[in-house]
């Protein structure tokens, strides 16, 4: 009989996040944009399509019949059947890759939030990284399950049972993110907002609301912020952020305390063109972060990525933003971002007709990630479009996927991602661009 009543409750009721009904709707916005994958798209890219209301069991079949590969999909949802997200998220990485955003305004809460966490998009070169941003008026909240069962339909006991069935379906169905690691190693779903999202009760609302949330727990702000004034304080706060958020801590906030401590160290970097910076706190063990930036340049924007270390080991390197110097508690509500760059266009204007590629030749391409080269193969270089002000560059790889670099006066972009030109590493030749997303170098040589 108690088989019965967990196998009627299970079947029967819908393991929700307290959401109000009304299915969610999915409205196709222009299919023809640009995807993740193609230079257009990363941090200008625009919306597939959007989703809105409530999250019902079968929503995914509705979504599948729109869904195109690297496509971006913008949510304003408050939540809805956790199992039904479950089902969106195997979908989203394991093969139709999905990015996620919300707009200004929009409000993602509940199985919501973790579809938002699920974003994913595929670098060519390098592999899968997260793609998940949200504007800083948005509201994303997370908070614990709960068992939506009709009032006085059900004993105690039945309901007690039927409750922690659904809870060990949840720890499985998170544990699909939180085990998932990026391209890098990094966790897709970081630990500690697991912990804050199951000690927040079902009629509560965890909120994302502050620089130390955002960065700890891996959720881009948009727009960037305009870059400001590089001056001892904001680097030593950024580098008590990164330290924390490298190890999924929560970062201290006061870089006059005591025991925060830091000491800034310039020399030279590893051209004559650039200074290393060593910012540190020296006590029973060093750690610190080190990155590299152009001599004479003092602002936020000039430092792309840091890379945290201690006296035992170097942690992987993060991307960083003007947001990331300011202090982990403060509100995303009291940072201006009004002179940040606007955020991409919903109505994508008629495309022009472009000229037909140029050749350009045989090159040697290589990827070059953490010191060591992680792909060679000959490939080819092909002008897709060259004017006074720049070009964009296909390096077609054997497998035909493209690297694509674009090369404008006002710097660079590869694959969608902010790049830099830079030295080609020791033993390699060519025109080199520097990732800054990833951190990896991408060089065609030529010769």
């Amino acid at each position: 009989m108690q088989t019965f009543w967990r196998g009627a409750l299970l079947s029967s009721f819908l393991l929700s996040l307290c959401a109000p009904l009304k299915a969610a709707e999915f409205t196709v916005l222009d299919l023809n944009a640009p995807t993740l994958s193609q230079e257009e798209g990363g941090d200008n890219a625009r919306c597939h399509y959007r989703m809105t209301g409530t999250l019902e069991n079968g929503d995914l079949d509705k979504f599948r019949a729109i869904a195109i590969d690297g496509g971006l999909l913008c949510l304003d949802s408050p939540g809805g059947s956790f199992a039904e997200a479950v089902r969106f998220i195997d979908f989203m990485q394991s093969g139709t890759r999905q990015g996620t955003r919300l707009e200004a305004g929009a409000r993602c809460e509940s199985a919501c939030a973790l579809i938002f966490m699920a974003g994913i998009y595929f670098a060519f070169e390098v592999g899968e990284y997260p793609f998940r941003e949200m504007h800083h008026t948005a509201r994303l909240g997370f908070h614990s399950p709960a068992l939506v069962v009709p009032q006085g339909q059900y004993d105690e006991s039945a309901v007690n049972t039927a409750y922690k069935i659904a809870l060990q379906s949840v720890s499985g169905a998170i544990d699909k993110l939180v085990r998932k690691r990026d391209f890098d190693g990094a966790s897709w779903f970081p630990t500690s907002l697991l912990s804050a999202m199951l000690a927040t009760p079902p009629d509560s609302m965890i909120y994302v609301t502050t620089v130390g949330q955002a960065g700890q727990w891996q959720i881009p702000v948009r727009p960037k912020m305009a870059a400001q004034t590089l001056d001892d304080t904001r680097l030593k706060t950024l580098c008590l952020n990164v330290m924390a958020w490298s190890r999924d801590e929560a970062a201290a906030v006061d870089v006059n305390a005591d025991e925060n401590t830091l000491t800034i160290n310039r020399e030279k970097g590893s051209n004559d063109d650039l200074e290393k910076w060593t910012i540190s706190q020296i006590g029973m063990w060093e750690r610190g972060c080190r990155f590299e930036i152009k001599r004479g340049a003092r602002l936020t924007s000039d430092i792309s990525f840091v890379v945290p270390f201690t006296d035992i080991n170097t942690e992987p390197q993060i991307a960083v933003e003007t947001m990331h110097f300011h202090r982990a508690d403060t509100q995303l509500a009291d940072l201006d971002f009004s002179s940040a760059a606007p955020a991409p266009a919903k109505v994508v204007a008629p495309a022009q007709t472009a000229a037909p590629p140029s050749p350009g030749g045989a090159m040697t391409c290589t990827v070059v990630s953490g010191g060591r080269v992680t792909d060679k193969e000959p490939c080819t270089k092909i002008f897709r479009e060259q004017s006074s002000t720049g070009a964009i560059v296909d390096y077609v790889w054997p497998s035909g996927g493209k690297t694509v670099v674009v090369m404008k006066m006002q710097g660079r972009e590869i694959n969608g991602a902010p790049g830099q030109w830079v030295s080609p590493p020791p033993g390699l030749g060519g025109d080199c661009t520097l990732n800054m997303r990833t951190g990896n170098t991408f060089c065609a040589d030529p010769g």
